[in-house]
């Protein structure tokens, strides 16, 4: 059966049993729970266990107030940091020291990149939640910003840590190694890496459909772009090269900048330098944590929903927000409030923006 047959058929279903279950309650909203389950591809089957439970109507379903206020919480943290990132940048291309110096470059590609990803992975929750079919043309271009920018975080964390290495290790090579040229070109490095796993997958669609395929309308998801087994593998292999090549350099890094702080006692202003560039990267470590962690999630979110839709439900907004949204929220906030002369800048446009 192909993909179309399967989706007239699962709205043949999901028509039928509406108008069976309005007949007993108008309470609950069974759209909502369908497309959850739709996205889970077992929706047939956990659309079924839950109308019948012990001989009596059961229903595993979110009411409205649930799913309003999940995406009110979503769109109101959501807003706030984009604020946020948005007066920093205006900071950073307000004053040309900042434009002139290699970590604040590589600080305001961090807050454009987390700003892009923000606002892509917010509006593809806005669309699942909704239940609204997209174009797949359009769909495929928020599946490739939302994903570049995913992976671009971890990489341009790993420059920044190069760069405060160089600061500090390598402090009279640095101003030679580390010119705006340079850090400019690594951020286009850093945009064809992140974009490579999808301008692949791209490239297979271009190859064998034809460009009437983009204009169908979908329920727009991450894995609409993967048409063969052979794109998962090279994803896999890509994704992982990526991540333990990152690992190294940022342990790499800051072994060699506690090193230095070792041998650097004697001089408070080395020494000072060197411990707040290690903080640093210890958060990069962090980041870099959280964003493996979120490549297993959809593991555990398939294991739960073979047992329970609604939990699985709970496990997959929480995922979502605690690896996804939070992560690229507070950190480039905390990053900028660490750097004092970035700070006074940045608090002398906030406050005239709250004014």
């Amino acid at each position: 059966m192909t993909a179309y047959q399967q989706l007239k058929v699962s709205k043949f279903i999901y028509c039928t049993l509406t108008a069976a279950i309005d007949r007993v309650t108008t309470k609950t909203d069974i759209k909502c729970q369908f497309v959850r389950c739709l996205i889970g591809k077992q929706h047939i089957e956990a659309l079924f266990d839950s109308l019948a439970v012990n001989g009596e109507t059961t229903y595993t379903i979110e009411v409205n107030w649930i799913v309003h206020m999940k995406m009110a919480f979503i769109l109101t943290m959501s807003s706030c940091f984009i604020f946020i990132n948005c007066i920093q940048l205006y900071t950073f291309f307000q004053n040309h020291v900042f434009r002139e110096t290699p970590r604040y470059i590589l600080f305001a590609h961090m807050l454009l990149n987390d700003t892009i990803h923000i606002i892509f992975t917010v509006l593809l929750y806005l669309l699942v939640i909704n239940f609204q079919q997209i174009s797949k043309g359009f769909c495929t271009l928020i599946v490739i910003l939302s994903g570049s920018t995913f992976f671009n975080t971890p990489l341009n964390l790993t420059a920044m840590a190069t760069e405060r290495y160089i600061a500090i290790c390598l402090p009279f090579r640095h101003i030679e190694i580390c010119t705006v040229r340079r850090i400019s070109f690594l951020i286009w490095v850093i945009w064809i890496l992140g974009l490579l796993n999808f301008l692949i997958d791209l490239l297979e669609i271009l190859a064998t459909r034809p460009m009437i395929f983009f204009m169908a309308n979908v329920y727009c998801a991450r894995d609409m772009l993967i048409m063969t087994a052979w794109q998962t593998n090279v994803r896999i292999t890509l994704t992982g090269v990526y991540f333990s090549s990152i690992t190294i350099v940022i342990l790499y890094t800051y072994i060699e900048i506690m090193r230095q702080t070792r041998s650097t006692r004697s001089d408070s202003g080395t020494s000072a330098s060197a411990s707040k560039a290690s903080k640093t990267i210890v958060l990069h470590a962090i980041q870099l944590g959280l964003c493996m962690m979120s490549l297993f999630s959809p593991l555990t979110e398939r294991l739960i929903s073979t047992i329970d839709q609604i939990t699985a439900n709970h496990v997959r907004y929480f995922n979502y927000c605690a690896l996804n949204i939070f992560p690229k929220c507070p950190s480039p906030l905390i990053y900028g409030l660490r750097d004092e002369t970035f700070r006074k800048a940045f608090m002398c446009y906030f406050m005239f923006a709250k004014k």
